[in-house]
């Protein structure tokens, strides 16, 4: 196979006239002139002049270079063509193995840059592109190979090739090529016409992936390549050869040089017209060192050398420095640039000779995102107002509104007695609740805690829905298996509510590592997210470190939304931790974090759209929000919370800030409310909670048979008898059952 070379000076007519004079050599020939190198050597060569071989004749060094361009000048039209003749298309085979076993695409810690990990939270960065020099690589067969598998495989839009050839004809011919291709215009290939043996146009450890695939034993000192291969790549950084080596079986080595010295350059004068450059081809593959003599130059240069190990290694080959390919007739060779650190539990951490340890109190707390202050008054006089229509922030408010009005209501009803339990569960919170809802996307799939009301509301879950749940009607979707505010509903993509405190955050883990997998295995599909809420209290779950950490090194495109409201039921923060809140546990377990007041509804939303963003790029990834709140209400109706704190707190906190008051400030700054508007919602809006509370309340309650339903798809032989058993009672004893409560009576058994 034709490879591509590196030249100093021009190629010109003379250059090819010159390589077209070589005398016709034979099999026989060639052979005794490769043992006998002396023979071969220029009667005008200068006596103290460098010399090297170019095929079998030794030519001085100054002179290599322009031969060997003149042979690719000659034969880059034909490029492919001769390939597939000369390798019966094998060559195809071998590229693309090369290409898979270096598995371009995937960042390597060792070599990662490490100032992603500098980034404040919540201002993140595009990942870090993995830099690809695909060295005489003028046609462009590898470098399409290698953005195919990092894009189709690893899922990687970032990586990008430099194609870098001394042959002006070869890049020119791969220009062309690739404008054919899908990375065209895209920004991710870029052209350089260099020499491999100095690469000044490229910076010092500033490579992740250095390629070369039948290029190299055209230039003119193999070491002084693999010194500028070791310059330009990163520590840990990786040298990836594909070249032409030697055939370990005498038989097939006999056939192999018969085919090459007999058939190849007769092939390239049938096909080409260029007998000589074939003639040329043949002799430097035989000149080129074996396995184990490169395998040491590679040494020599400084790289570490892994052994090769896998199913597709023949026994003998087991643990080498290389792979062989169609019994040797190419060969896989790779190295790695060493680290000063590579600890694989600390990758980026580097040696210190001082001792010190690091202390919460040397790290400044991270900051809280806003946008407007708690007077309704945006903070940065130069940024511009959301970009959101009036009519969806007069939405907004007036589903705060409702949640609030609801809550109140409903607190009473539980203190009267027509509810078993309900929580004030948006009370101060409505911001986070509905600021983020507004930025997902309905297929978004949501994962929520009992505080999310404003979720459900933001989604569409209308009150006779909220109110069905809450008396467990006939009407419930979820018939009346759930205690109160436990909602759900799969229409809206909302998992029903748990009471089991934490359960929610792995199981969003999981629900988003499907997501991704869908995403793979079908890209026509539009890519989603899971969001999963939880307070500062389930974050002391072991739990939420589990579902971080897997998210995490699954790359799941979940967005993590943590209320800190300051109180875990009756357990201040200051009980619950002594680290900087919930956001510092995102930064340790890797994951992009950032801290939001969550009483600021346009800061909120603005967070949650970055991150949902952010979430879906690069395949997945994870993201924390902290929302910083105050829960102004009691934990639910079981709970007296000034048992535990000051009232004067919490009525300093109604009045010094909240989200409503917050955003009705700002909309009546802007003449979008005022106090008439106000009345007139809170009026219309609590009417239509007490109309749905009221019909809610008069409806059955679901079937009997219902408590035996949905368990597995039949109900099983031991439900049919325990339903028996059931009826047989209430049979018995009429008195003692009133059923008549249920839709049905008797007969919805």
């Amino acid at each position: 196979m034709l490879s591509r070379t590196r030249r100093t000076i021009p190629y010109t007519a003379s250059g090819l006239s010159q390589l077209s004079r070589q005398p016709y050599r034979c099999i026989s020939c060639s052979l005794r002139l490769a043992q006998s190198p002396a023979q071969s050597q220029s009667q005008s060569q200068p006596q103290d002049a460098q010399t090297t071989h170019f095929g079998f004749e030794t030519v001085e060094e100054s002179k290599k270079a322009s031969r060997v361009g003149a042979v690719f000048s000659s034969v880059a039209k034909n490029y492919d063509t001769m390939n597939d003749l000369m390798s019966f298309y094998i060559h195809r085979l071998w590229k693309d193995r090369f290409v898979r076993s270096i598995n371009p695409g995937i960042r390597q810690a060792l070599s990662s840059s490490s100032s992603a990990h500098t980034n404040s939270p919540g201002s993140p960065t595009a990942p870090e592109a993995q830099r690809i020099l695909d060295i005489a690589g003028g046609t462009g067969d590898i470098a399409v190979r290698l953005l195919d598998h990092a894009t189709l495989i690893n899922n990687d839009q970032h990586t990008n090739v430099i194609i870098s050839d001394i042959n002006p004809e070869m890049l020119a011919e791969g220009r062309k090529r690739m404008a054919q291709t899908a990375y065209a215009n895209t920004g991710r290939i870029s052209y350089l016409e260099a020499n491999a043996e100095d690469l000044s146009a490229i910076e010092s450890s500033s490579i992740d992936l250095y390629t070369v695939a039948f290029g190299i034993r055209n230039f003119t000192s193999i070491p002084n390549t693999l010194r500028e291969a070791y310059r330009v790549l990163k520590p840990g950084g990786v040298f990836a050869c594909l070249e032409f080596s030697k055939v370990g079986n005498p038989l097939l080595n006999t056939v192999y040089k018969r085919w090459s010295f007999g058939a190849i350059p007769l092939i390239g004068q049938l096909v080409a017209g260029d007998r000589d450059s074939y003639q040329y081809l043949v002799e430097s593959i035989e000149r080129f060192p074996g396995q184990r003599e490169f395998e040491g130059l590679i040494k020599g240069a400084g790289f570490m050398v892994p052994r090769e190990t896998g199913n597709d290694m023949d026994n003998e080959e087991e643990g080498r420095g290389w792979e062989n390919l169609t019994g040797g007739v190419a060969c896989i060779h790779k190295g790695v640039k060493p680290v000063l650190v590579h600890f694989p539990g600390a990758v980026n951490s580097k040696f210190t000779t001082q001792m010190s340890f690091q202390q919460p109190s040397t790290h400044p707390a991270i900051p809280t995102y806003r946008v407007m202050d708690s007077d309704g008054v945006i903070v940065d006089k130069e940024r511009e107002t959301p970009d959101v229509p009036d009519e969806e922030i007069l939405t907004w408010y007036k589903n705060m509104l409702t949640v609030s009005i609801m809550d109140l209501i409903m607190f009473d009803a539980q203190r009267q007695g027509r509810l078993s339990f309900y929580m004030k569960v948006s009370a101060g919170e409505e911001g986070i609740a509905i600021g983020s809802a507004s930025a997902l996307h309905p297929s978004d799939v949501i994962f929520a805690q009992y505080r999310e009301t404003g979720v459900f509301q933001q989604r569409g879950f209308t009150l006779a829905e909220f109110m069905n749940q809450l008396f467990a009607n006939c009407k419930d979707g979820g018939k009346g298996r759930n205690m109160p505010v436990h909602y759900g509903s799969s229409a809206l993509n909302i998992h029903t509510i748990s009471s089991p405190l934490a359960t929610q955050i792995p199981q969003a883990a999981g629900a988003a590592y499907a997501l991704k997998l869908q995403s793979l295995q079908n890209p026509n599909i539009m890519p989603r997210i899971c969001a999963c809420y939880f307070g500062e209290g389930a974050a002391s779950e072991g739990d939420f470190h589990a579902a971080l950490n897997i998210a995490a090194t699954r790359s799941c495109p979940v967005v993590f939304i943590c209320r800190n409201n300051g109180y875990a039921i009756s357990t201040p923060t200051l009980e619950q931790y002594r680290g900087d809140g919930i956001a510092s546990r995102g930064v340790g377990y890797g994951i992009d974090t950032i801290r939001v007041d969550g009483n600021d509804i346009f800061a909120v939303r603005e967070v949650t759209k970055k991150a949902r963003e952010m979430a879906l790029q690069d395949g997945g990834k994870p993201v924390l929000i902290e929302a910083m709140s105050y829960r102004v209400s009691h934990h639910s109706t079981s709970d007296d919370s000034f048992a535990y704190r000051a009232r004067v707190e919490v009525e300093d906190w109604k009045r010094r800030d909240n989200p409503i008051t917050r955003l009705r400030k700002w909309m009546q700054a802007k003449g979008l409310w005022d106090e008439e508007k106000e009345k007139e919602a809170r009026g219309r809006l609590r009417r239509e909670v007490l109309k749905a509370f009221a019909a809610a309340e008069r409806e059955k309650k679901p079937p009997l048979r219902e408590m035996f339903t949905d368990v597995y798809e039949e109900v099983t032989e031991e439900g049919r008898s325990q339903m028996v058993e059931l009826g047989r009672l209430l049979d018995t004893y009429p008195a003692e059952y009133d059923v008549e409560a249920f839709e049905g009576g008797r007969e919805g058994l």
